[in-house]
């Protein structure tokens, strides 16, 4: 029951007023769920990654230093600034970061 309260969205105070149990016996049981859960992985679903962990430290060098500094006449940078910048990595497929433009599609019967 404390669990299926968490997962709804309440806080520890009010499961412990609903249960009648005490605060830290709510907040052990969703600690000791949360670190032995067996067969969950935390972070299941979503997207898979973009970026390997070379790619993102290659872009994160020149994205962390003032574009002014590496000879850029620009302030800010976005992902098509550092693929001008960084073209030929062989390291880095920029294809997988830049979404192509979005297209009004009208289908007429």
């Amino acid at each position: 029951m404390i669990l299926l309260a968490s997962a709804g969205g309440n806080t520890v105070p009010v499961i412990a007023r609903l249960l009648a149990a005490d605060e830290d016996t709510v907040r052990d049981v969703i600690h000791r769920f949360e670190r032995d859960r067996p067969g969950l992985s935390r972070w299941a679903g979503g997207h898979p990654r973009l970026l390997s962990d070379d790619d993102e430290a290659f872009v994160i060098q020149p994205a962390t230093t003032r574009a002014v500094k590496l000879g850029q006449p620009f302030t800010r940078w976005s992902i098509r600034k550092l693929t001008a910048y960084r073209p030929a990595c062989p390291l880095m497929n920029w294809s997988r970061l830049i979404r192509p433009p979005r297209t009004a599609s009208i289908h007429r019967s």
